[in-house]
């Protein structure tokens, strides 16, 4: 059994899509936004004053939280690698601005992703650097975090994987990445942590 570090945002949470679907919906005209808003890391820089404020007035709302769906193929992946007799451990950094927000986070996931054998208590890190998350595998489309991780552990055999995005996109050639948990970011998954 290998364990596998799943970042959430990103990976198996549809952070940004929702988060452009709300302001869409409250009136905001995304479509108007810089191409650039789609290619940088953080994609409120860009947003005019009015609109960066709404979604920070989004991102303090635990119900926000709670209505964000998952990446499309994430559930049946998360399923098979565990069915594959893998271990899951979620990986995330927390939203400052919205109190509670760590058991938001745990209901949310054990909402999506609820199993048996899951412990949120022992299976959830929350950390501003990912890269002292012990494990045999992990995926997140944060290049930086990636990297961090496999320095880190650099005395041994483990696997990075990058969830590809536009924003992550110059950065995509330095390492093994998957843009969709459907184009095969589970067999891979399942792949790497098999070979250990």
């Amino acid at each position: 059994m290998s364990i596998i570090n799943l970042d959430v945002d990103g990976v198996v949470c549809d952070f940004a899509p929702h988060m452009f679907d709300t302001l869409r919906k409250d009136g905001f005209d995304v479509d108007a936004l810089p191409p650039e808003v789609y290619s940088v890391w953080d994609f409120f820089s860009p947003m005019p004053k009015d609109m960066k404020e709404h979604a920070f007035t989004l991102l303090a709302d635990k119900d926000y939280w709670l209505s964000i769906g998952t990446v499309p193929g994430a559930k049946e992946g998360v399923e098979a690698i565990r069915a594959a007799g893998h271990r899951i451990h979620w990986i995330t950094t927390s939203w400052p601005g919205c109190f509670g927000w760590a058991d938001i986070r745990k209901t949310w996931l054990d909402a999506n992703f609820h199993h048996p054998d899951q412990d949120l208590s022992k299976d959830l890190t929350i950390a501003g650097d990912k890269s002292f998350s012990d494990g045999d595998v992990f995926v997140d489309d944060k290049a930086s975090s990636v990297r961090g991780w496999l320095d880190h552990f650099k005395y041994r055999k483990h696997e990075g994987v990058l969830f590809a995005n536009s924003h992550n996109l110059p950065e995509q050639r330095d390492f093994k990445y998957v843009s969709s948990w459907e184009e095969g970011l589970t067999n891979l998954v399942i792949l790497l942590a098999d070979e250990r």
